[in-house]
C-alpha cells in the first residue's frame, strides 16, 4: 500500500467515524425527544378529563387567616383543545420512537453486513442472505442503500451476476478500458467483465463490443 491509499483509507475511516457519531447523536435526541413529547402529552391528555378546577384564596393577617375555597367548571372548548394537544404529542412520541426503532435496526443491519463483506472481494448475494438469514430481495436493498449512502463506497452490486464486488477485485484473464456512459458522456474505467454504473449519473455502463 502507499502512501496515497493510506491516505485515502485513513480519510474514508475518519469519514465513517462521524458519519457514526452523528447517526448514535440522531438516535440519542429521537429517544429523547420521544420522553419529552410523551410526558408532556400524557399530563395534558390527563388534564382534558379534570371537569373542575380548585382555587385557594387566603385572607387576613398574619396570626389569623383565612383560607376561601372555590370550585370553578373548566370550560368544554379549554379540555378539548387539551385533549387534542395531548393526543398530537403523544402521536409525535410515537413517531419518534418509531424512527428510533428503525434507525436502531437499519444500523445493526449494516454493522452485519460490513463484518460479512470485510476482507471480501466478490460474493453472491445468495450467499449473503444465507448468512443474514434475510431473502435476496432484502439484501438487494439495504447494500444498494448503503452505497447509496457512501457506508460502503468500496462496494457495488453486479446485477446480472447477482453478486457484490468490491471496486478492488480484478477478475483472472481481464483487463481495464475506458467508456463513454451513453447518457451523459462521461468517461469511465471499466473491467471487462464486471458490469458497474457510471460515476456522474449511475447509469448502468454498456461496453460495446464490435
Amino acid at each position: 500500500m502507499n502512501v496515497w491509499e493510506y491516505l485515502s483509507t485513513e480519510a474514508e475511516r475518519a469519514d465513517r467515524r462521524r458519519e457514526h457519531m452523528a447517526s448514535s447523536l440522531k438516535r440519542y435526541w429521537l429517544a429523547l425527544a420521544a420522553v419529552i413529547f410523551g410526558i408532556v402529552g400524557a399530563v395534558l391528555f390527563g388534564l382534558s378529563f379534570d371537569t373542575e378546577t380548585t382555587k385557594t384564596e387566603t385572607s387576613g393577617h398574619l396570626w389569623w387567616k383565612d383560607e376561601t375555597t372555590t370550585t370553578t367548571e373548566v370550560p368544554l372548548g379549554t379540555r378539548l383543545l387539551l385533549l387534542f394537544i395531548g393526543l398530537v404529542l403523544l402521536a409525535i412520541a410515537a413517531l419518534c420512537v418509531y424512527l428510533f426503532v428503525k434507525r436502531s435496526r437499519r444500523e445493526a443491519a449494516q454493522r452485519k453486513y460490513l463484518a460479512i463483506l470485510t476482507g471480501i472481494e466478490v460474493m453472491t448475494v445468495q450467499e449473503i442472505a444465507a448468512k443474514t438469514r434475510l431473502n435476496s430481495s432484502t439484501v438487494y436493498r439495504d447494500i444498494q442503500g448503503m452505497i447509496d449512502a457512501g457506508v460502503i463506497g468500496d462496494f457495488y452490486i453486479d446485477y446480472n451476476s447477482e453478486r457484490v464486488v468490491s471496486t478492488k477485485y480484478l477478475p483472472k484473464s481481464s483487463h481495464k478500458t475506458v467508456v463513454a456512459c451513453q447518457l451523459c458522456g462521461a468517461h469511465n474505467e471499466l473491467i471487462v467483465g464486471i458490469t458497474r454504473a457510471c460515476v456522474a449519473c449511475g447509469t448502468p455502463l454498456v461496453l460495446n463490443t464490435p
